[in-house]
């Protein structure tokens, strides 16, 4: 019979309890309920006329995206990706980084898996699927 495991809790904490593994950590799931930064402040959808390479390579599926305004704090830990230097692939936020002017910096944890992948070039998009 398989041992029942025991979730350790500090008194007082409410943890909501992410797994502690290489995909948790890559979307910058954490101990606290909810991320700390407030995506209607920091955020806004990609414009139509930046980033032209998404938008031909994902189509519609482009209009889901949001990137952070400058001057927004990145989340230690968690994984970005620039999307006007895409070249450059998803990066890990280090502490006390912003977004500078001129950066489409988009979260990882704000976007979809495929989404993701097209946009890491770890998938094909849409478009190419005709």
């Amino acid at each position: 019979m398989a041992e029942r495991r025991e979730i350790k809790r500090t008194p007082g904490q409410d943890f909501i309890g992410w797994p502690e593994d290489e995909y948790s950590a890559d979307l910058g799931h954490g101990r606290e309920r909810v991320d700390a930064r407030d995506t209607t402040a920091v955020t806004r959808p990609l414009g139509h006329h930046e980033a032209p390479d998404v938008h031909s390579r994902l189509g519609k599926a482009a209009d889901s995206i949001t990137v952070l305004q400058p001057g927004a704090r990145l989340r230690q830990g968690s994984t970005y990706l620039d999307l006007e230097d895409r070249d450059r692939g998803p990066f890990v936020a280090l502490a006390g980084q912003v977004v500078g002017e001129g950066q489409l910096i988009a979260a990882k944890s704000d976007l979809d898996h495929e989404t993701w992948n097209v946009l890491t070039g770890d998938a094909h998009s849409p478009a190419d699927q005709r």
